[in-house]
């Protein structure tokens, strides 16, 4: 797995925990304190991974993730990719958004 898709693995969990502390703090009984805790908690981690996407969605932080692949070399202003298959899977994707 590379690391973007553990922070994508990472990012579903916070808001899956977040739902489930949210549904908690909402149907069972654990004390008002822990109740009201769990009630905020839970749509904070939910409001944690929509940001955290959002950021990490950037064409920025896409371009910089691609540079920072084994496959790839940065020369000058470009990206080259070293690995023929994603060489070839890039041309591709080319193709098909200016088509």
């Amino acid at each position: 797995m590379t690391s973007d898709q553990i922070s994508g693995l990472i990012r579903q969990l916070v808001t899956l925990f977040g739902a489930i502390a949210t549904t908690l703090g909402f149907t069972i009984d654990l004390g008002p304190a822990l109740d009201l805790v769990l009630q905020i908690a839970g749509p904070i981690g939910v409001i944690i991974a929509a940001v955290w996407s959002w950021v990490a969605n950037t064409k920025s932080s896409i371009v910089a993730s691609v540079a920072a692949m084994d496959e790839t070399t940065v020369d000058g202003n470009r990206i080259v990719l070293n690995d023929p298959n994603l060489a070839r899977t890039a041309r591709a994707a080319s193709a098909s958004a200016t088509a």
